[in-house]
């Protein structure tokens, strides 16, 4: 998640950014949130890093999705 969100930071590849997150999230889907305090955090975090590339490809639909998509993961994400 550290390594996506620098690389949009820095601009780079924002659709290998929105991939490599995707992959990341469907991999945390089958995880249990009972197991695994946190998760919820991490998936949050995972959902505005997206959020972020989708921006700067203008997808501006897309984005809100996973803003308001990291918020139902963790609504005190403050970020999202």
């Amino acid at each position: 998640a550290v390594r996506c969100r620098e690389r949009v930071g820095q601009g780079f590849a924002p659709r290998s950014v929105v991939e490599e997150t995707e992959t990341s999230l469907e991999v945390l889907r089958k995880l249990s949130l009972e197991a695994f305090p946190g998760l919820k955090s991490l998936r949050a975090h995972l959902h505005v890093t997206r959020a972020h590339a989708l921006l700067e490809m203008e997808c501006w639909t897309q984005a809100k999705e996973e803003a308001e998509a990291a918020l139902e993961c963790d609504a005190s994400f403050k970020e999202a």
